[in-house]
């Protein structure tokens, strides 16, 4: 079996779901539970559409966990995200001002807060670029059509 699929199911355990089928059908609103259920097979890779529906109905997933299996399974707590909001509102001067300059900040890269906030920058970066992925396949084939 796929380890893809082995952490979907551990992920409809986790969130209440009865099954992968429950999931499939009852979280992510899918007419049938074949597009996940495709993924035992081995060397199969979820689409880009999986991915994102996951990480729609999931926001506090870590997708570095999904997608290899390294790291906890969700964020710990929701409020983390506000924090890294404030952060995309500064220049890069002003973060590495704050990181290395002040006396008192310079360890500030060793600490979890700072191994959180790269990690979801990293997430976000993912979920764009399958976004544009969707995006461009999307415009392909509304052109084939045309």
């Amino acid at each position: 079996m796929n380890d893809f699929y082995k952490r979907i199911e551990s992920l409809s355990k986790r969130t209440g779901y009865k099954s992968v089928n429950d999931l499939a059908k009852n979280g992510l609103g899918y007419n049938s539970s074949e597009k996940l259920n495709r993924l035992k097979k081995p060397n199969t890779k979820p689409s880009v559409d999986i991915l994102i529906d996951i990480s729609n109905k999931f926001e506090n997933i870590n997708m570095n966990w999904l997608l290899t299996g390294k790291g906890s399974v969700f964020f710990e707590d929701k409020s983390d995200f506000s924090s890294v909001d404030i952060l995309d509102n500064l220049s890069a001067e002003d973060i590495y001002t704050y990181l290395y300059k002040n006396e008192e900040r310079r360890n500030f890269h060793e600490s979890p807060a700072y191994n959180m906030y790269s990690e979801i920058k990293i997430q976000r970066g993912v979920i764009d670029y399958l976004e544009e992925q969707r995006k461009e396949k999307e415009r392909n084939l509304h052109q084939k059509q045309n």
